[in-house]
């Protein structure tokens, strides 16, 4: 992610970057719709949600949203590995993003961004992460053993991410061990994520626990 345009001269800000100051000192809502929400993916795809029919345990819900094998900690080996499918992301997605999260001129002015670093607009580049992750995710290879993450390390964001792009992944577990408490383990996953002319955009590592079978017995997930 790069940094916003400087105003060490006292010029003014770019008109995006006006417009949502504006409404953040006035309180006023903002003008723009949300990109939409999973439901709306769920129901475009095809997919359940809880209001399909008779109401969904939540559990049942989550596992209906992912693809691929179940796997538990004494399930995974070194340099194993899976891909995920692709999203491509629109230029409503990418203003909707920033001005929510990010509001940085690049992610938001289409205008000053073609004058930009960039030569046009671009993602923000936590909003490539939260996509590359919910693509991870849906691949459900921890569906039924993730119990929780302790961190990411290595994140790096290597090419822009522009509108009409489409990204897609790969994930290589690089590290496996045993934590003290029996029934879990620790799992270092390498992910990365290309567009689609092959140019990698997005690398990272994450730290995850994921439990055994034995630790699944011991303690099911909450519904």
């Amino acid at each position: 992610m790069a940094a916003g345009p400087p105003r060490g001269n006292g010029g003014p800000e770019p008109d995006g970057v006006q417009r949502l100051r504006r409404r953040d000192e006035t309180g006023a809502d903002r003008p723009f719709r949300q990109a939409p929400g999973l439901r709306s993916q769920l129901k475009r795809e095809g997919g359940a949600t809880p209001d399909d029919g008779e109401r969904t345990a939540g559990r049942t819900a989550l596992l209906r949203l992912v693809s691929g094998a179940r796997l538990y900690f004494e399930d995974l080996k070194i340099g194993q590995s899976w891909s995920t499918g692709g999203r491509t992301l629109t230029e409503a997605e990418i203003t909707a993003f920033a001005q929510a999260y990010d509001p940085q001129a690049l992610h938001l002015d289409t205008e000053w961004a073609r004058e930009g670093p960039f030569g046009g607009l671009i993602a923000s580049g936590f909003q490539t992460l939260n996509l590359a992750w919910a693509l991870w995710v849906r691949v459900g290879v921890f569906a039924e053993s993730s119990r929780g993450g302790i961190g990411i390390d290595t994140l790096r964001w290597t090419a822009p991410v522009r509108p009409g792009d489409t990204i897609r992944g790969a994930a290589v577990v690089r590290e496996c061990s045993e934590t003290p408490r029996r029934g879990r383990g620790r799992v270092v996953i390498e992910h990365t994520f290309r567009n689609q002319r092959g140019e990698m955009v997005l690398t990272f590592r994450t730290l995850s626990l994921v439990a055994s079978r034995e630790g699944l017995d011991r303690q099911a997930p909450p519904p």
